[in-house]
């Protein structure tokens, strides 16, 4: 189960994206966060309807819920990883903002954090954009994979 922190985290960021759009926080929108919280990151749409399935929640509204939470950087969405049927996403946090390393060998994704790429990105300016945030995935092989080949 994860931690209360990261559902009341998740809930105050949501909370004020719906406020400064006008819309408001539901209770199906409410026990959707409580499931996905609850569930091992990353996690598929699938495994989210699943855990929602005892309360009934209709399909449209896990995938709206999921599309709100992905609008308002709260969840990330992967769709690159090899072997993997459908995306995954997984609770970030702050801005949203990914560092990860990714084999294309087994599949296998690591996070991983480097101040000095962080600050490249965060002081880079581009002409006629605003950036919001940013997924930054380095393709290679694991160790564990490259070891297996020798």
């Amino acid at each position: 189960m994860k931690p209360a922190k990261t559902y009341e985290s998740v809930m105050a960021r949501l909370n004020a994206y719906l406020r400064a759009r006008k819309k408001r926080l539901t209770v199906e929108r409410k026990w959707i966060i409580e499931q996905l919280c609850q569930l091992p990151q990353p996690f598929t749409s699938e495994q989210l309807l699943q855990a929602c399935s005892e309360r009934g929640v209709a399909r449209a509204t896990v995938f709206n819920t999921i599309d709100v939470l992905l609008d308002a950087y709260i969840l990330h969405g992967d769709e690159r990883r090899a072997g993997q049927p459908a995306t995954e996403y997984e609770i970030v946090a702050g801005g949203g903002s990914k560092l990860q390393l990714v084999c294309c060998t087994c599949g296998k994704v690591k996070d991983f954090h480097d101040r000095s790429i962080e600050k490249l990105i965060k002081e880079r300016k581009f002409l006629n954009f605003n950036k919001l945030r940013y997924s930054l995935f380095i393709y290679g092989e694991c160790k564990v994979c490259s070891n297996k080949k020798k």
